[in-house]
């Protein structure tokens, strides 16, 4: 059944009517505006009055009005209602709903049981946005927080390593909901100003953030690279983000006792972050697909469960900041765990300017 609705018949007092699949005698009057004025009058007066009633060319018209809310059905044939020798215009009867009186009220009654379901529904989204919004802010204020308490001297080990446990946890708290915020509302990656960030201290401390869940996979993370420059770039907030995906995405899906390798080089103006973790080998279709919003490829070959949007996040952060990131599979030629069947590898590139 094809529901149309009824602004398409110029009726702005019913803003949120239906109407069922109606004649195409009906359909070229609905054109922009209703062009038959006296079907203009027409549909404006039994709007407001329930029950079946007879339009000037002889057809149906079934108005059900439900908690403020209007339903018009109109070019129908009801029957035992319905006259056929009274429709005076030449139509398609084929075109045309044939409804008895009970089963069109039991699609009004279905319609209407929709229309709570989906208020309902919109009214729980609407309250879980809000208060994921609130829990955020009060997340990032305790971060903030944290962070500032962190630098003070005159707080013995013990106190500290309390504070930082904290902090990372905080962090990863924050980094949760942005995943959300982000994934409703894909332009508010660039809110904000661009600010001055130290590249590396972000992906290291994206390490940190998530220690305590790779340990509990025995999973270690290595940087090679010993003597890291300080290389900062101008990047919006959500960039703070692009470490956490990546990262978070090679824990979950690297298996037990394996390591994650990140190696960050610098090759004239252009600098090269490589994150690789043992896992599964990947075909190239699967990669290509990857990027895309929702696409799981755990549902293949695995049974971790994900959301399937943080590489496609991790993209769109990239786009943002004009950088490249590219996927790569291969075999682990190295590795003894007959578990572990590839190296998956993350790379991304920057021009520093």
């Amino acid at each position: 059944m094809q529901l149309l609705p009824t602004t398409a018949i110029g009726l702005n007092e019913i803003e949120d009517g239906e109407m069922i699949k109606a004649p195409v005698f009906c359909k070229k009057k609905m054109k922009d505006k209703l062009t038959s004025k006296r079907c203009d009058e027409f549909h404006k007066k039994v709007s407001e009055s329930n029950g079946l009633h007879n339009c000037p060319y002889g057809f149906a018209v079934y108005t059900a009005i439900k908690a403020q809310r209007t339903f018009l059905y109109i070019g129908l044939i009801i029957k035992g209602e319905t006259d056929y020798q009274k429709i005076k215009m030449k139509t398609d009867i084929s075109q045309v709903i044939v409804l008895s009186l009970k089963e069109l009220e039991r699609i009004v009654d279905i319609e209407y049981k929709s229309f709570l379901y989906e208020e309902e529904a919109n009214l729980q989204n609407r309250f879980l946005k809000t208060s994921l919004h609130n829990m955020k802010k009060l997340s990032q204020i305790t971060e903030y927080s944290l962070a500032k308490v962190i630098d003070r001297t005159n707080l013995n080990e013990h106190m500290k390593k309390q504070v930082k446990t904290s902090y990372y946890s905080t962090m990863l708290v924050n980094a949760n909901y942005e995943v959300f915020d982000y994934s409703v509302n894909i332009d508010s990656i660039q809110s904000g100003k661009p600010l001055r960030v130290e590249l590396w201290g972000k992906f290291y401390a994206m390490q940190l953030t998530l220690e305590d869940l790779a340990n509990k996979k025995k999973i270690r993370f290595e940087n090679p690279n010993y003597e890291i420059p300080k290389t900062y770039v101008s990047v919006y907030n959500s960039f703070r983000l692009l470490p956490f995906l990546i990262y978070e995405n090679a824990v979950k899906y690297s298996p037990e006792q394996s390591k994650i390798i990140t190696e960050y080089n610098e090759i004239g103006n252009d600098v090269i972050i490589k994150i690789a973790n043992s896992g599964y080998k990947y075909t190239e279709n699967q990669m290509k697909s990857m990027f895309t919003k929702f696409y799981r490829v755990c549902d293949e070959i695995s049974e971790e469960s994900g959301s399937g949007v943080g590489l496609y996040l991790a993209k769109e952060i990239c786009d943002l900041h004009k950088m490249s990131i590219t996927l790569s599979s291969k075999e682990d030629t190295e590795s003894t765990d007959q578990n572990s069947l590839g190296i998956f590898e993350v790379t991304i590139k920057l021009t520093k300017k």
